[in-house]
């Protein structure tokens, strides 16, 4: 005879759970919270990012800042204005400074070295250059003209770049370097 058991329908054995479900479930809902809390965190961000703009824009449009700004522009243009006219007057200056080197003392000084036999046809001085054109008798004359120039201490680089026979003439062409106030000064 057959032993039966009247109680196997009312007992229930529960089976275990599997493990890998239960971990993909509990990484399922982690990965889930993650990216809801950073959802959350951006949210936060732009608001507090927008608030910020707001402030800003509300300062940067304000009747006060503008004024500061009209201000400050204004300043800007007067500086530079100013700044061109002390340019201009630096400019005008120095120009007033070096015609006054050029003055009568400074022709008297270049006809003082000039020899015998040698006469000076064009005279051309800017501020820093002399050039000198003529025609002499004798062609001693020339070299001595530019020696008594390099010796008479307001010019350097004397050269005679050029001297053509004419005739019974020489012409000649003379260019020196003028001598800046102050430079052979210790």
């Amino acid at each position: 005879m057959r032993d039966f058991n009247y109680f196997d329908p009312y007992i229930r054995v529960q089976s275990k759970p599997n493990r890998t479900v239960v971990l993909w479930v509990v990484l399922g809902a982690l990965i889930l919270a993650l990216i809801a809390y950073y959802q959350f965190h951006l949210i936060v961000k732009k608001n507090a990012l927008e608030s910020d703009i707001a402030e800003v824009d509300k300062f940067l449009t304000s009747e006060e800042t503008l004024k500061k700004i009209t201000e400050i522009t204004e300043k800007q243009n007067t500086e530079a204005a100013l700044t061109m006219a002390f340019t201009d007057l630096t400019a005008v200056a120095a120009s007033i400074e070096m015609t006054d080197k050029l003055d009568e003392m400074f022709v008297d000084q270049i006809n003082a070295q000039i020899p015998s036999g040698l006469f000076v046809s064009e005279f051309n001085a800017t501020f820093e250059t002399l050039t000198v054109k003529g025609y002499a008798t004798e062609y001693d004359a020339i070299a001595q003209f530019a020696y008594n120039l390099r010796n008479s201490g307001s010019f350097i680089d004397v050269a005679i770049p050029s001297v053509v026979e004419d005739g019974a003439n020489y012409v000649y062409l003379i260019n020196a370097n003028i001598v800046k106030e102050g430079s052979y000064e210790n």
